[in-house]
C-alpha cells in the first residue's frame, strides 16, 4: 500500500513547497522533485500548474552566474524551461496567460551555439504555443521573432534550424487562419511587420545559402504561400511595395539558381510551384519586372541591364514550364491510348501549375505587344531595348507548346468518349489555357481549325447536361477573338458554334430574376456571347441572318429588352449608367441595328414595332455621344458607337 501512496505523497509535499509563501530554498527542493513527478500523468501536471509560482520561474530564467548558488544558472534555467514544456504538453494549458507571459523571457534563452538542447526545448514550446490564439500576440513581438529567426539564419545546426523554421511556419499559418476568419485581435501593423521580418530574413538566406537548407526554405515558402489566402495577401503582402520588392527580389535570385541547375524533378517542381503561387498572390509583374511597383511604361526608369536580366529569368521560367507541359502531355496521351484515365500525383499538381505560369505570361506578353504596337520603334519597351531575339524565341516556344496542347486535345477526342473527357482534369486544364491563348493569339490557323470543333462539342455537352464546370464561359473570350477571322469564323459556323452561343445567351437571359435591372455579373454573361454574334453578323450580313433568321430575331428581342432596361438611364446632361452597362448597350444596339436593317421587309420576322423601339433608343444613345466620349469607357465603345450611328443615319428614315 505504501508504494501506491508514495507518489501521491510526493506530489502533495511538492505542491506545499511550491506555494507562494514558501521560501526560495523550499521551492528549489520542489524543483528537484518536479521533473520526475511531471512525467506521471496529465492530472499531476495540472495540479502542479495550479500551484506553481510563475514569478519564481521567471526569476529562475533570468538568473545570471552567481558564485554563491548551489546550482549552476544554466541548470536552473533548464529546470524552468522543462516545467513550462510539460505544461505546454497539455492542450487546455496552452491558453493560460501564466505561460504566455513567459514567452519574451523564453526567447532570450535561445542560444543554439551555447545551449543546443535548451534552445530546441524552447522552440518546441513555441511550436505548441503557435496554436493558441492568445499566445500569438507575444510570439509575433519583433524581439521574439527576431530571436527565433536568428536560430535559422545564424546557426549551422540543422536540427535547430528545422525546429525554428517549423515554429515560424506554424505561427504564420495560425496568423493566416485568424486573419482570414476575422479572429486576429492585434493591430494590422504588427502583422505586417512580422510578415515582412520573416520574409525578408528568410528570403535573404534562401538567396545566399548554397547548402541543403536552401531546399528546406524552398519547401517552407511553397507551404506558406499555398496556405495563404487572397485576403491575407491584400492586407499584408501588398500593403508596402518597397518592402515587397526586397523579399521578392531575394526569392527571384534563389529560384533562378535552382531552375538554372541540373536538379531532380522534385526541386524543380517546387521552384515552379513557388513561381505560380507568387504570381497568384502578388501579380504577374513580379515575374517579369525588376520591381513590382513599376507599370510597363515606368520600366524605363530602371537600367536596361536590369530589365533584360529580369526578362531572362521570366523567359527561363516560361520555357521550363513549356518543356514540362510537353513531356507531361506526351505521357498523358499515351495513357489515353491505353484507356488509362488515372492522373498520377505529379501530373495532377504540375500540369495546372505550369499552365498557370503559361496563362499569366500570355497576359503580360500581350500587354507588351500592345505597348510595342504603340511605340514608334518596333522593339523598344518604354525606352528600354529588350532583346528582340529573346522575345521571338519565347513566343516561338509558347506557340510550339500550344501546338502540342492542340494535338493532345485532338488525340484525346479521337480515343476517349466525351463523358470521360469532361471529367478528365488534364483535359479541362488544357482547354482553359488554350482558351486563354486563343483569346489573345490567332496564329496556328490550321491547328485552330482542328481545335474549334472539339471546343464546340465540349460546349454542346456542357449546355445539354448542365455540367457544373462551365467551360462555355471559359472559351467565349477565345471565340470572341477568333470569329473576326475568316477561316476560324467559317469553322465556328460550320460546326454549330453559332447555335451554342445563341443557346448560351438565351439561357443567361431566361435565368434572370429581376428584369428591371442588369447586374455586373449579368453584363459579363451576356456581353461576350453578344459580341461573338455581332462579329458574325457584321462579317456575314444577310447570308447569315437569312440562314438563322428565327434564332437571330430571338436575340434581337432580348436585345430590345436590354435596351429598354438601360435606355431610360440615358440623360443628355448626365449619363447615369456605369461603364459596363454603356459597353453592353452600345454592342446590343449595334447588333440589333445590323439585324433589322439586313432583314428583308417581306420576312415574317420583320417586326416594325420592334424596329421602331430599337431605333428610338438608339437615337437617344447616339445623341448622348458627346457625353460618352468624355468618359474613360469611350475607347471601348467608340467603334460600335460610330458604326451604329452610321447604320442608324442610313436607315432611320426608310423604316
Amino acid at each position: 500500500m505504501a508504494s501506491e501512496t508514495e507518489p501521491q505523497n510526493e506530489i502533495t509535499r511538492c505542491l506545499d513547497l511550491l506555494s507562494p509563501e514558501s521560501s526560495d530554498d523550499a521551492k528549489f527542493v520542489a524543483l528537484m522533485l518536479l521533473p520526475r513527478l511531471l512525467q506521471q500523468d496529465q492530472e499531476t501536471v495540472k495540479l502542479v500548474f495550479g500551484a506553481m509560482d510563475f514569478t519564481f520561474l521567471e526569476r529562475l530564467m533570468r538568473t545570471s552566474n552567481s558564485s554563491d548558488s548551489e546550482l549552476p544558472d544554466n541548470t536552473l534555467k533548464t529546470i524552468a524551461v522543462n516545467i513550462i514544456s510539460c505544461c505546454c504538453a497539455i492542450d487546455e494549458l496552452l491558453s493560460k496567460r501564466q505561460i504566455h507571459a513567459r514567452i519574451p523571457t523564453l526567447s532570450t534563452l535561445l542560444s543554439p551555439e551555447e545551449n543546443e538542447e535548451l534552445t530546441k526545448d524552447i522552440l518546441k514550446i513555441f511550436i505548441r504555443l503557435s496554436s493558441a490564439n492568445q499566445a500569438i500576440d507575444h510570439l509575433i513581438d519583433k524581439n521574439v521573432i527576431s530571436r527565433i529567426i536568428l536560430c535559422i539564419t545564424a546557426t549551422t545546426n540543422d536540427e535547430v534550424r528545422y525546429l525554428a523554421l517549423q515554429a515560424v511556419s506554424y505561427l504564420t499559418n495560425s496568423l493566416i487562419t485568424l486573419t482570414s476568419t476575422g479572429q486576429f485581435v492585434s493591430d494590422v501593423v504588427s502583422l505586417q511587420e512580422y510578415t515582412f521580418t520573416i520574409l525578408n530574413n528568410l528570403s535573404l538566406t534562401f538567396r545566399t545559402n548554397q547548402e541543403k537548407f536552401k531546399f528546406d526554405l524552398l519547401d517552407f515558402f511553397v507551404k506558406i504561400f499555398s496556405y495563404m489566402t487572397d485576403q491575407f495577401s491584400q492586407m499584408v503582402l501588398l500593403s508596402n511595395k518597397t518592402k515587397l520588392d526586397k523579399w521578392t527580389q531575394n526569392i527571384r535570385f534563389g529560384l533562378k539558381e535552382i531552375l538554372s541547375s541540373k536538379l531532380d524533378n522534385e526541386q524543380r517542381d517546387k521552384a515552379l510551384t513557388l513561381v505560380m503561387l507568387l504570381l497568384n498572390h502578388i501579380g504577374l509583374k513580379w515575374l517579369f519586372s525588376p520591381t513590382t511597383d513599376l507599370s510597363l511604361k515606368q520600366i524605363s526608369t530602371s537600367s536596361e541591364k536590369n530589365v533584360n536580366d529580369e526578362f531572362k529569368f521570366a523567359s527561363l521560367v516560361v520555357q521550363l514550364s513549356c518543356v514540362e507541359i510537353r513531356l507531361m502531355l506526351d505521357e498523358l496521351a499515351e495513357q489515353h491510348e491505353k484507356q488509362e484515365f488515372q492522373l498520377d500525383k505529379r501530373h495532377e499538381v504540375m500540369l495546372p501549375t505550369c499552365y498557370t505560369i503559361l496563362e499569366r505570361s500570355i497576359e503580360y506578353l500581350s500587354q507588351i505587344e500592345n505597348l510595342l504596337e504603340s511605340q514608334e520603334t518596333s522593339i523598344e519597351l518604354a525606352g528600354v531595348n529588350l532583346d528582340p531575339e529573346l522575345l521571338l524565341r519565347l513566343k516561338g516556344t509558347m506557340t510550339e507548346t500550344f501546338r502540342y496542347i492542340i494535338e493532345y486535345l485532338v488525340s484525346v477526342k479521337e480515343t476517349t468518349p466525351i463523358e470521360k473527357i469532361i471529367r478528365d482534369e488534364s483535359v479541362l486544364a488544357s482547354i482553359r489555357v488554350l482558351s486563354a491563348w486563343f483569346a489573345e493569339e490567332s496564329s496556328l490557323e490550321k491547328e485552330i481549325s482542328q481545335a474549334i470543333p472539339f471546343l464546340i462539342e465540349i460546349c454542346q455537352y456542357c449546355l445539354k447536361d448542365n455540367i457544373e464546370v462551365d467551360l462555355v464561359k471559359i472559351v467565349i473570350p477565345a471565340f470572341l477573338n477568333l470569329t473576326p477571322l475568316d477561316q476560324p469564323r467559317e469553322a465556328f459556323i460550320t460546326h454549330g458554334g453559332t447555335q451554342i452561343i445563341i443557346n448560351c445567351l438565351m439561357k443567361s437571359w431566361s435565368n434572370k430574376e429581376d428584369y428591371n435591372n442588369i447586374s455586373d455579373s449579368e453584363v459579363s454573361d451576356i456581353l461576350g456571347p453578344l459580341q461573338i454574334l455581332l462579329n458574325i453578323v457584321v462579317s456575314e450580313r444577310e447570308k447569315f441572318i437569312v440562314r438563322n433568321e428565327e434564332e437571330i430575331w430571338k436575340i434581337v428581342k432580348i436585345g430590345l429588352q436590354i435596351s429598354q432596361i438601360l435606355g431610360p438611364k440615358l440623360k443628355s446632361y448626365e449619363y447615369k449608367s456605369n461603364e459596363n452597362q454603356i459597353i453592353l448597350l452600345g454592342n446590343t444596339l449595334l447588333f440589333c441595328l445590323f439585324v433589322v436593317t439586313n432583314t428583308s421587309p417581306s420576312s415574317n420576322m420583320f417586326d416594325k414595332n420592334v424596329i421602331k423601339k430599337i431605333f428610338h433608343i438608339a437615337k437617344l444613345f447616339y445623341d448622348d455621344q458627346n457625353i460618352i466620349s468624355q468618359r474613360d469607357v469611350w475607347k471601348q465603345v467608340e467603334e460600335v458607337v460610330l458604326l451604329g450611328k452610321q447604320v442608324l443615319d442610313n436607315n432611320y428614315i426608310t423604316i
